[in-house]
Formats: C-alpha cells, structure tokens, sequence
C-alpha cells in the first residue's frame, strides 16, 4: 500500500479512536498528527518511502537545533539527544523492509518512548501504527 494509503486508514482509525477515548479539545490536532505520523512509521525501513524522506530531511534541521541549545544551555542531554538521532538514522539504512519495523513490539516500543511526554499522544501513536500494520495484513508480534 502506498502512503496515501497508510494515510487514509490512520485517519480512520483516529476518528474510531477518537469516538471511544475523549481527550480535551486542544489535544485533538497533536493526537491526529501523531497518529498520521506513525500510520506511515513502519515503512521507516523502506529506502522510497515518504516517512524516511521526511525522517532523513528532519534529522539535519533537529541535529542544527539540538547543537545550538547544547551551546546555549550546556546540558549534554542535548548531545545525548543528537547521538539517539544519528543512531536512528544510521540503524533504519541496515533494517530490511517488512522485519522488526512491521510487528506490534515495534510499535509498542515507539509508543512507550512517547508515553513519556504525554500518555493520550502514545495512544494515539499505537493505533497509527497498528492501523498501518492491519493494512499491509502484517499483524505479527
């Protein structure tokens, strides 16, 4: 399935996600974007996709921000940040397409990282995933 795909069957899985789980109204715009986001995410291990065009694009301008508040702030949590990127980065270039990205501990795992800043957001992230994952018919653990 192409991404537009993904795209359409995260939304609608975000609308039946949404009619069940109420979340405040200023959350509703992250929650749909984060679970548009991670509706693509699975296909991260895939050279041409969209989600790693728009990953690779994003680590320079993160990687230049992260820089810039380490020498501001002089927390090393920043470097900290900025090495987790580059990690990411170079780790999705040796994943072949359709092995730990396409399972639901994947997506779990993703998940629980955002489950940190905001628990409705890590719901959200999950059904993105898994509706990616039920649309490729990969439901695999």
């Amino acid at each position: 399935m192409n991404y537009q795909g993904h795209l359409f069957v995260g939304f609608v899985a975000f609308i039946l996600a949404h009619y069940f789980v109420k979340i405040p109204q200023p959350m509703v715009l992250p929650a749909l974007a984060i679970c548009l986001l991670y509706s693509l995410l699975p296909d991260i291990d895939q050279a041409s996709s969209k989600i790693q065009n728009i990953f690779e694009s994003s680590v320079g301008v993160a990687g230049l921000a992260l820089l810039y508040l380490f020498f501001i702030q002089q927390q090393t949590v920043y470097l900290i940040y900025l090495a987790c990127l580059l990690v990411a980065l170079i780790l999705i270039n040796f994943l072949k397409h359709r092995t730990i990205m396409h399972t639901i501990k994947a997506g779990i795992l993703l998940s629980i990282l955002l489950y940190v800043v905001n628990k409705e957001l890590a719901l959200f992230a999950l059904v993105g995933y898994l509706s990616h994952l039920a649309a490729d018919k990969s439901l695999k653990f």
